[in-house]
């Protein structure tokens, strides 16, 4: 399973003087591709096309836009925890240079596992999400992407039939005929990347006495 995760960055272009400087505060970078506009201006009215751009990483276009696709974070030594960016700006017409250096962190995304609660009992996690389950049953979906992590609180889940229920480890749902299918989740996590998508999960309804007496 792999997950893929999609973010566009943007911030308030700074004016610069015409000194090298360090961004340090951007958002953290989920996946690829990341597009992001570099900050090259000055302060006697200088904009984006009076200046060439070169970047140690990723592409960058005539108007200063960088883009890091996912290639290029996949290319990063393993164990990388940041994306330094330098980009710098060369005036067309009176030759200054500078170079502004941007530090995106990068949000570790684990594979995920999903679980379920059936009246009031966990059952194992499985990596494969498929259960047997009642009608009239209450069950809580819930999942996790670290050993470490139970029940993840910005969670949704999709049934079926659209019906968006939150997820994590305090809310339930009732079984009822709606509810055998295929379903889909989707999590934000606390900086904004978001997962979704990655995996089904299957319920399928017993209805026969012998299995389901109440």
């Amino acid at each position: 399973m792999r997950i893929i995760l999609i973010a566009l960055l943007s911030f308030v272009s700074l004016v610069l003087i015409g000194q090298d400087q360090t961004v340090d505060n951007c958002d953290p970078i989920c996946g690829g591709p990341v597009s992001f506009s570099a900050a090259c201006a000055d302060d006697q009215g200088g904009g984006a096309t009076d200046y060439t751009y070169t970047t140690t990483i990723g592409s960058v276009s005539a108007a200063g836009i960088v883009t890091i696709t996912q290639a290029d974070i996949d290319a990063l030594p393993t164990g990388t925890t940041q994306i330094i960016v330098d980009v710098t700006c060369t005036c067309i017409d009176v030759g200054c240079m500078y170079t502004t250096e941007y530090i995106f962190p990068i949000e570790e995304v684990n594979e995920f596992a999903c679980f379920i609660n059936v009246n009031g009992l966990w059952e194992n996690t499985q990596q494969v999400c498929e259960w047997t389950v009642c009608l009239g049953d209450t069950i809580i979906l819930a999942f996790r992407d670290d050993p470490n992590t139970v029940g993840l609180n910005n969670t949704t889940v999709t049934a079926p039939d659209g019906t968006v229920y939150n997820s994590g480890i305090t809310s339930s749902i009732i079984v009822d005929s709606t509810s055998g299918g295929t379903w889909t989740w989707e999590y934000t996590s606390p900086d904004g990347c978001t997962a979704d998508g990655t995996f089904e999960l299957l319920i399928k309804i017993i209805t026969q006495e012998s299995i389901c007496p109440n």
